[in-house]
Order: structure tokens, then C-alpha cells, then sequence
């Protein structure tokens, strides 16, 4: 007699487990939807064009300065490197204020 009561409440305990576990995962699902819709969260996009455009603009001139050190050499680069870091610094503000 014991034997059948022990088994018993040993399937009710699996039985209990599973909607437990049911119930949590269910949980978990809504918890995520609604916090993903409430956050929105977005993967990062890199806006590297732009940027390595400038980048690369900056480098061109640097080189040709250290080529020949004249005056119109050095003034553009320093203007290419002034361009290329408003530029850059924008972009990142831009990323930051998203996260």
C-alpha cells in the first residue's frame, strides 16, 4: 500500500516540474518580447564609409607632405586632418547617443 502511495505522489512531483517548468519558460518568453519592444534593442551598425573616406583622404595628404614639406602641402593636411576629425567625432557622438 505504501509502495503505490509513494509512486504516486512521485509522478505527481514530474508532474509539477513540468508546469512549473512550462510556466517559467513561458514566463521568460513574455519577459524578453516585451523588454525587446520596450528597449528596441538594435545591433550595432558601423558607418566606417565616411569615416575611412576622411581617413584616407588624411593619410594621401600626410604622405605627400612628408614627401616635399611645403607650406600649401602642410596646410592641407592639416585641413584634411581637421576635417577628418570633426567628421570622425560626429560619427561617434551619432553612436553614442543610439546606446
Amino acid at each position: 500500500m505504501k509502495k503505490g502511495i509513494t509512486s504516486n505522489s512521485g509522478q505527481q512531483n514530474n508532474q509539477n516540474e513540468e508546469t512549473s517548468q512550462t510556466k517559467w519558460e513561458n514566463i521568460k518568453k513574455v519577459v524578453i518580447t516585451v523588454a525587446s519592444d520596450v528597449v528596441r534593442y538594435e545591433e550595432r551598425k558601423r558607418n566606417d564609409g565616411m569615416m575611412k573616406q576622411k581617413v584616407e583622404e588624411q593619410n594621401i595628404a600626410s604622405i605627400k607632405m612628408l614627401k616635399r614639406r611645403m607650406k600649401l602641402n602642410t596646410e592641407n593636411y592639416k585641413n584634411k586632418q581637421s576635417e577628418a576629425k570633426k567628421i570622425c567625432r560626429a560619427i561617434k557622438k551619432t553612436m553614442a547617443l543610439r546606446w
